[in-house]
């Protein structure tokens, strides 16, 4: 069996807010590639983030549990993180209710 593809861009525009940008499905298996880029970014630029999820067709617990430990730590530390979801993904955090931990940018 062949995993589907993935992949984590980070774009850190001058003067902008970094955004993170994942394709493919948020699981188990990818999850560590979006914590890496999560804690690349927090070092390299302390404050808001933007994680592009909108080409993701799915995420586990272990994905949103990056997402929300994210959230976490950007709040400690007066931050945002915004979060621009697929439908897919939309769907698996209201149902899990922790939808309100993040903010949501327009796509």
């Amino acid at each position: 069996m062949v995993d589907p593809p993935f992949s984590v861009e980070v774009e850190t525009p001058e003067g902008a807010v970094p955004v993170i940008r994942v394709e493919g499905e948020l699981d188990f298996l990818t999850s560590p590639r979006l914590r890496a880029a999560l804690r690349e970014v927090f070092g390299d630029h302390p404050g808001d983030c933007i994680v592009d999820l909108t080409a993701t067709a799915f995420m586990d617990s272990i994905g949103m549990s990056v997402l929300i430990q994210a959230a976490q730590r950007l709040r400690a530390s007066n931050g945002t993180l915004e979060v621009r979801p697929s439908a897919e993904v939309r769907k698996v955090l209201d149902v899990a209710g922790v939808s309100s931990l993040f903010r949501y940018a327009a796509s």
